[in-house]
Formats: C-alpha cells, sequence, structure tokens
C-alpha cells in the first residue's frame, strides 16, 4: 500500500481499531463482531480493549467509531458508502489488510503499511450505490451536530426530498430553511436533481444534494442551483472561514449577506 503517513509515531495521541475475526483481521468490517482498539502516545501502547458490536447495519459501526474516537481503522473489506462516511468524519480508513490484527497495527506504525486517500474523482456512481437510509441518518446527525433543527419528509409530493433543516440566521434572525436529498433514490440522478430543484423552488433558502463530487452530479448541481455536499471531502476540520452556515457553503437565498461575509473574511 502506498499513499502518505504523515509522521505517525510523532503524534502525541492515536487511537486505532482493528475489526477482528480471531486473531486475524476481519475479513469484512459491516460483519465483524468484534474491535479491538489500541491508544497510543507517541508510538507506544498505552491503553488496549476490546468492543463487542452485534448490530448489522453499517451505520451503527459508523457511530461507534466516531464514539470511540477513532483516528485510524485498519480493516480488510468495508463499503464505499461507509468508508466515505468515515472519512467525512476524519477517520482514516486503511483497507485492504490480511493476517493478525497485531500486525497490522505494529505494520501502520511502522509505516509499511501506508495510509491513502479515499479520492471522490476515482469513484464509480454504480459501484458504490449509497446505502440511501444510512446516507440520510448520516445528513440528519451532520445537521444536527452544527445546531440544525431537522424534519423527515414523509410527504410524497416532496420527493426525492429527505429531510427539511432550520437553523436561525447569525445575520439578521430569520429562519433559514433548507431542503436536502440524499441521493440514489434513482439512477437517473439528473433528473433526481431537477426534481429537487422543482419541489424547493418556494419556501426554501437553500437546497443540498448530498452524494459523490463525480462529474455527472456536479453538472447537475450547477446546472440546477443546487449545493452538493460530498461527504468524501467533508472532514471535522472542515469549519473553516469558507463555510456560510457549516456545513452550507454556497450562497443562501435571502440571506446573502452572510455568504459575502464569510468570503471576505
Amino acid at each position: 500500500m502506498s499513499g502518505s503517513r504523515e509522521g505517525v509515531s510523532e503524534q502525541t495521541m492515536l487511537r486505532v481499531v482493528v475489526p477482528c475475526f480471531g486473531e486475524e483481521v476481519a475479513p469484512s468490517f459491516s460483519a465483524t463482531r468484534r474491535f479491538r482498539v489500541w491508544e497510543l502516545e507517541r508510538g507506544i501502547v498505552t491503553d488496549y480493549r476490546e468492543v463487542a458490536m452485534y448490530v448489522s447495519p453499517g451505520l451503527q459501526r459508523v457511530k461507534l467509531m466516531r464514539k470511540l474516537g477513532v483516528d485510524v481503522l485498519l480493516c480488510s473489506g468495508i463499503e464505499n458508502q461507509l468508508r466515505m462516511m468515515l472519512e467525512a468524519d476524519g477517520i482514516k480508513v486503511v483497507a485492504g489488510i490480511k493476517g493478525l490484527a497485531n500486525d497490522a497495527l505494529f505494520g501502520y506504525l511502522a509505516g509499511r503499511i501506508e495510509y491513502q486517500p479515499l479520492e471522490s474523482t476515482s469513484l464509480d456512481l454504480q459501484a458504490l450505490k449509497p446505502h440511501t437510509a444510512d446516507l440520510v441518518e448520516w445528513t440528519r446527525d451532520l445537521f444536527i451536530r452544527h445546531q440544525w433543527d431537522v424534519s423527515p419528509i414523509r410527504r410524497t409530493d416532496l420527493f426525492p426530498m429527505d429531510l427539511i433543516a432550520e437553523k436561525e440566521c447569525p445575520e439578521c434572525g430569520k429562519r433559514v430553511r433548507a431542503g436536502v436529498c440524499c441521493g440514489a433514490h434513482c439512477v437517473k440522478v439528473r433528473e433526481e436533481i431537477a426534481e429537487l430543484r422543482r419541489v424547493t423552488a418556494y419556501g426554501y433558502n437553500a437546497r443540498v444534494y448530498v452524494n459523490n463530487a463525480i462529474d455527472v452530479i456536479v453538472d447537475a448541481c450547477r446546472e440546477y442551483e443546487v449545493e452538493l455536499l460530498d461527504p468524501t471531502a467533508f472532514h471535522r476540520s472542515g469549519n473553516g472561514h469558507n463555510f456560510v452556515l457549516p456545513p452550507l457553503r454556497g450562497i443562501i437565498l435571502e440571506h446573502e449577506t452572510i455568504f459575502h461575509k464569510k468570503k471576505e473574511g
């Protein structure tokens, strides 16, 4: 494996997790029932424990990694969508590892196994096929963590919108209302984005499409003035000045002042 190691041994604190089957790295992140958790300080193991996980849905495992405060996940097989969610939470995922779990840890620390970022440009739409329920829950949790009020959509006339997110504008105090579609409801993503634009034409200050930033999606979002939120590019460190109202970066209709102030700052 190749990629950037970024001074593993020099990091002050590091929490590394390996999904296990017996003493080996488990073949599937989604199916394993046991995780080994190491805490290290400047490359020295200071704590070790094992965590059991019997719930099947992949999103529960993503939440467990977040709860554990994982910095690095060393695994064998993992679905692209789950890896995308973990990477979006700032967790480095090193996949394709086989052999003993302990060897995986020390191979990573020694630099024989290196982290390689997940490149959204190399992702194939058909290969990804996001699990919509997981993606909706991830998006809902993301907005809630940024103090948005989030409501699920149950009206069929608002398809393909999944969520409505609302928050008070820090400039004028009025409510900002965003219609959110977590993609993969249908294969024809261009039509899906166009329909999102139609159902949010009135009464919404922002419209958001959550999916991977591949060319067909980027072009359609630009054409229909929909903000694309790509989980592969969204990290915990991404709360900087380029965000208007995190996790949104784009212009918020009827609240353009805050957008321009953020860009100027």
